[in-house]
């Protein structure tokens, strides 16, 4: 899913990925290309957290993907890293190396044990 959002301040056009959840409908996941991840309420119209993916890098975040759980969340973007976030807190639980360039996509595995990235 590809939304696209104007700045309020500017007017700027800018686009940014979010994917949602089957048990959390209301919930949007949104990766940035300033380098956010952030969990967006839909149905309060509400930003729940905002991380920063590579720590004041400017670097974009390309995809994120739920845990069929639905209680973790991961990212991917230019800087190689995949993390994995906690839904309900934003807090990092793990960041993962390995990648030699930028990941495009994630997917977690259907029983949520593993995360494929490329």
């Amino acid at each position: 899913v590809v939304f696209k959002v104007c700045d309020p301040d500017d007017g700027q056009l800018l686009s940014i990925r979010g994917t949602c959840h089957p048990l959390l409908p209301n919930l949007v996941g949104v990766a940035s290309r300033s380098g956010m991840v952030s969990l967006v309420d839909m149905a309060e119209g509400k930003l729940l957290w905002e991380r920063d993916h590579n720590k004041g890098m400017f670097m974009g975040v390309e995809s994120v993907a739920f845990a069929k759980d639905g209680r973790r969340i991961a990212s991917a973007g230019f800087d190689t890293r995949v993390k994995i976030w906690s839904v309900r807190s934003g807090r990092l639980l793990t960041s993962l190396s390995g990648h030699t360039d930028y990941c495009h996509q994630l997917v977690f595995s259907p029983d949520g044990s593993m995360l494929v990235s490329g």
